[in-house]
């Protein structure tokens, strides 16, 4: 249901997440949005983002059984944030609960969409 209710709208879902949950907005240029426009316009493209999402349940069960467990990845890693996202105030929490070592970085001039915001 979600992909016919977005299907042909991709411009108007995607500049609400944009224009909602990023901090620097002029990262997000006509020609950048143009850009994922496309690229959700795709065949399946829809379908396949949708997919992501309705797997957070299955993921957030594996989450659970794995910290029952006490089960942590051992390999070293980096978490980035956006300074200014709305998961910043949790990601250091989050982290380590899965790293046994874990280095966690805000990045300023950024809300959720790092890569864009501030590369």
């Amino acid at each position: 249901m979600a992909v016919a209710l977005v299907q042909g709208k991709e411009r108007i879902y995607l500049k609400h997440f944009y224009d909602r949950i990023a901090q620097n907005q002029a990262a997000f240029t006509p020609d950048v949005v143009d850009f994922y426009v496309m690229q959700f316009s795709q065949p399946d493209a829809l379908r396949c983002a949708f997919l992501t999402y309705r797997a957070f349940e299955i993921g957030a069960e594996h989450n659970r059984r794995g910290r029952e467990e006490s089960r942590k990845v051992k390999i070293k890693n980096m978490v980035l944030s956006g300074k200014d996202s709305f998961l910043a105030p949790h990601a250091a929490s989050m982290a380590k609960e899965f790293y046994e070592d874990v280095k966690v970085g805000l990045v300023s001039d950024s809300g959720h969409y790092l890569a864009e915001e501030n590369p």
